[in-house]
């Protein structure tokens, strides 16, 4: 639950800032399975019942290079053992052959409202050939509790004339020495005209 606002910078890009708190409506139990409703007295970073969250980041577009750098501050709830502090930065470029990079870190301390600090590191590319789009990410997550979190993946995806788009990705995740493959489908069926 929020307030946001955009504001663009006259030719210098959008400055974007958020104020808000985690989701305690009848909203917060979720679709399809019931979660139960989130009160505030249950914890967790920025499940305050007050508007003391707030996020600030600032995009960018230079021909065809884009950027963003970002703040985020989550007030500590019940139990939580400090305020979540975090920082992003981003960087895409788009190549006139329908090659699309980007690469994106993220840091946190205090995780969550735990003692945890964490980074995310993920680096993509995506290249389109017609209807047809091949993608690879690489990412990690290293948390001081935990450890190294890797995933890699592929994917596939064409766009049909009619705007449905059909998919599939193959994925290898190694969390702590814990591997796993994952194998998802996607299909996308646009709705209106």
């Amino acid at each position: 639950m929020g307030i946001l606002a955009d504001v663009e910078l006259n030719g210098a890009g959008t400055l974007s800032f958020g104020l808000f708190f985690a989701d305690d409506t009848s909203l917060s139990r979720s679709w399809g399975t019931d979660r139960g409703r989130n009160r505030s007295n249950t914890g967790g970073a920025g499940n305050t019942g007050k508007l003391d969250s707030f996020a600030i980041q600032w995009n960018h577009e230079v021909d065809n290079t884009r950027f963003h750098i970002g703040a985020r501050h989550l007030s500590a709830s019940v139990g939580d053992v400090d305020d979540e502090q975090g920082f992003v930065a981003g960087l895409g470029h788009s190549f006139d052959a329908g090659l699309d990079v980007f690469a994106e870190v993220a840091s946190f301390s205090n995780f969550g409202g735990t003692a945890d600090d964490a980074t995310f590191v993920t680096l993509n590319a995506a290249y389109s050939m017609g209807d047809w789009t091949l993608s690879g990410t690489l990412s990690q997550r290293d948390l001081d509790s935990s450890g190294k979190t890797d995933l890699h993946s592929i994917a596939l995806e064409r766009e049909f004339s009619n705007g449905m788009v059909l998919g599939g990705a193959l994925a290898r995740q190694d969390d702590g020495g814990v591997k796993d493959t994952i194998v998802g489908l996607n299909l996308i069926i646009p709705l209106g005209g």
